[in-house]
C-alpha cells in the first residue's frame, strides 16, 4: 500500500511547510502538489494548518473534525497510483530541501510528541478501547467484538492508571535507559539490549506518522528487562559476597 507515500511523506509536507511560516498562495501550492490528489482548490494553505497537528498524520488524508487535504487510502488494497506516488515523492523532495529548518522543526514537535514530552503530549493507544470503532473489520478477521463485564472491568482500571501513574510516558524510560548504561557497562549483554531501545526508539525522530504509544514498546520492553536484570546480578553478587565473607570467617573460626 506504500505506507510511507499516504502517511509520512504527506505528515512532513504538511509540517514543514506550516513550520515554514510563510503565507503560501493558491497557486503557489497547486503547482507544488500538483498530482498528490488534493482534495483541496482553494484555502490549501488555511487547510493544511486546520489539519495539522504533530500527534498524528490521519486528519491530513481522513477526518470527521476537519476538511482533509489529500485524497489517499489508509486501508484496503487498492494502493495509489505510481503517478500519483512519484508526485508525493517530488512534492516531499522539494519541501524538505527547500525549508530544511523547519522540516527539522516538524520533526522534533513529532519526536517530544512520541515522547510525550508536555502535558499537551497524551500518548495515544496504551490502552485499547473495548467498544470498537469499527466492528465490522474485526468480524471480517474472525475477532470477538464483544466484552465480559471482567474485561470491562480490567479496562476500567488500566484507564485509571493511566490517568493516576505517569508510567507510560516513553521519555522517562529514555532518561532511565541513558542512566542504566552506566551501570551496565560491565554486562555486554544488558547494554546492548537498552541500546536496542535507544537505537529503535531514535528512528521515530524521520519515521514516526503519530505519536501512539505502540512504537514505544520495544524501548519500555528493554528498560524494564535491563533493570530487572541488573537488580537480579546486583543481589546474586551481595549473596555471593555474604556467603564468601561467612566462609572465611568459619575458617579464621
Amino acid at each position: 500500500m506504500y505506507y510511507w507515500h499516504t502517511s509520512i511523506a504527506v505528515f512532513d509536507i504538511a509540517g514543514t511547510l506550516i513550520e515554514a511560516d510563510e503565507d503560501f498562495t493558491d497557486e503557489q501550492l497547486q503547482v507544488l502538489l500538483a498530482g498528490t490528489r488534493l482534495r483541496a482548490t482553494d484555502h490549501i494553505y488555511e487547510r493544511l494548518k486546520a489539519a495539522y497537528e504533530p500527534k498524528h498524520f490521519i486528519h491530513l488524508i481522513s477526518s470527521a473534525k476537519v476538511a482533509a487535504v489529500w485524497d489517499l487510502p489508509t486501508g484496503g488494497d487498492v494502493p495509489p497510483t505510481a503517478e500519483v506516488r512519484a508526485a508525493i515523492e517530488r512534492a516531499w523532495k522539494q519541501v524538505i530541501t527547500t525549508y530544511p529548518s523547519a522540516y527539522v522543526k516538524h520533526r522534533i514537535a513529532v519526536t517530544a510528541a512520541v515522547l510525550s514530552i508536555g502535558s499537551e503530549n497524551k500518548i495515544y493507544g496504551i490502552v485499547p478501547p473495548r467498544d470498537l470503532k469499527w466492528p465490522q473489520v474485526a468480524q471480517n478477521m474472525g475477532l470477538a467484538t464483544h466484552a465480559s463485564p471482567t474485561q470491562r472491568w480490567l479496562t476500567n482500571g488500566a484507564h485509571w492508571t493511566v490517568k493516576w501513574l505517569p508510567i507510560y510516558r516513553p521519555w522517562m524510560y529514555v532518561v532511565l535507559a541513558l542512566v542504566l548504561l552506566w551501570f551496565a557497562r560491565r554486562y555486554r549483554d544488558v547494554f546492548v539490549l537498552l541500546l536496542s531501545g535507544l537505537a529503535i526508539e531514535s528512528t521515530y525522530t524521520i519515521l514516526a506518522p503519530s505519536a501512539d504509544y505502540r512504537y514505544s514498546h520495544w524501548l519500555v520492553i528493554c528498560v524494564v528487562l535491563a533493570t530487572i536484570t541488573l537488580v537480579a546480578r546486583r543481589i546474586k553478587r551481595e549473596v555471593r559476597e555474604h556467603e564468601t565473607a561467612d566462609e572465611n570467617d568459619l575458617e579464621r573460626g
